[in-house]
């Protein structure tokens, strides 16, 4: 491993060991000249989350791959809910959340791995149920199958709104991007200078009404 890259594991385990929520995790960190990769055995399913946004604070590295898998552990396994009781709690939960409509939103769940499926009518209400779902005690996966409909929302007037909320953004600069809008699908190529350009971007898309998928292929340029 590169000097550089022996750098940027030190700093991604101290993040870990730093964050309260997840410091007694023990797990595999490797970096190949800026890419990072986690393998391992992780507590919770929320932890896995947590793991990944860490690592995007630290400067240096180019993409994630956060290969850990949950599994709970002998002392706590007592507590995880069935999957019959993991559901009706997911399902609860989705209902409370104002954001979404949980009425067409289908939950199922086998041996701990959890299935969205259904219809919303924007992409970000879609990544809001995963999220809700991430962060119960018993998920050991999540299958986001939840379908965007979004109501008539034609393709150039979504490149359109995309594109001037770039430009609205100082850390995000049009010229370096490529977008590409059919049928609601989002495609998006290019180079940004770092992780927050990156989310600014993303954000954009995952925001932007009439939005239904998004391909990412963007470029982390200058880490």
């Amino acid at each position: 491993m590169k000097d550089i890259d022996k750098k940027i594991q030190e700093k991604v385990r101290n993040q870990l060991q730093w964050d309260d929520r997840i410091n007694d995790i023990d797990v595999d960190i490797d970096v190949d000249n800026g890419e990072v990769t986690f393998e391992g055995f992780i507590p919770s399913y929320y932890a896995k989350v947590l793991v990944a946004e860490n690592a995007k604070k630290i400067s240096g590295i180019k993409s994630i791959n956060n290969n850990l898998k949950v599994r709970y552990l002998p002392v706590i396994k007592t507590d995880v809910p069935l999957d019959d009781e993991l559901k009706k709690n997911i399902k609860i939960a989705l209902e409370l959340n104002v954001s979404i409509d949980a009425s067409k939103i289908n939950v199922s769940v086998n041996n701990g791995i959890v299935t969205l499926g259904g219809t919303v009518d924007a992409f970000w209400k879609k990544k809001i149920a995963g999220s809700v779902t991430s962060e119960f005690n018993g998920v050991i996966d999540i299958i986001n199958k939840i379908a965007v409909v979004p109501t008539d929302h034609k393709d150039e007037k979504i490149s359109e709104e995309i594109i001037a909320t770039f430009e609205r953004y100082r850390n995000v600069d049009v010229d370096d991007l490529d977008l590409e809008v059919e049928k609601g699908e989002v495609s998006i190529s290019g180079n940004v200078d770092d992780w927050d350009a990156y989310d600014a971007v993303m954000d954009t898309l995952r925001y932007t009404r009439g939005v239904k998928t998004i391909k990412d292929n963007l470029v982390i340029e200058n880490m």
